[in-house]
C-alpha cells in the first residue's frame, strides 16, 4: 500500500485510482485471513484424527486387556452372555 501511494500519481492515470488501490488491498487482507483459516483447518482436522486413533486404540486396549478377559472368567456362569459377546467381537467382512 505504501508502494501505491508513493507512485499515486503515475498510478492513477493508469486507472489504479486510490479507491481500487483500498479495494485491492482490502481483497489481499480477506485472502490472508482466508488462507489462515484453511490451514488452520487443516491442522485441526489433522489432529483430530490422530486424537480418534488414539482413542480407538485405548478402546481396543480395554476390550483386549480387560473385558475380554473379564468375559472368559464368566464363560461358566452366563454361558449365553459369553456366547453373544463372542459373536459381537467377530470381524464380519463384506
Amino acid at each position: 500500500m505504501e508502494h501505491a501511494n508513493a507512485i499515486q500519481p503515475t498510478a492513477e492515470a493508469l486507472g489504479l485510482t486510490v479507491d481500487r488501490a483500498v479495494a485491492l488491498q482490502n481483497a489481499i487482507d480477506t485472502f490472508k485471513e482466508k488462507q489462515t483459516t484453511v490451514r488452520s483447518a487443516i491442522v485441526n482436522r489433522r489432529d483430530a484424527g490422530e486424537q480418534i486413533e488414539a482413542h480407538i486404540d485405548e478402546a481396543n486396549d480395554i476390550l483386549k486387556g480387560k473385558l475380554d478377559l473379564l468375559m472368559e472368567l464368566s464363560q461358566n456362569t452366563y454361558p449365553e452372555l459369553y456366547n453373544q459377546y463372542k459373536a459381537s467381537r467377530e470381524i464380519i467382512n463384506r
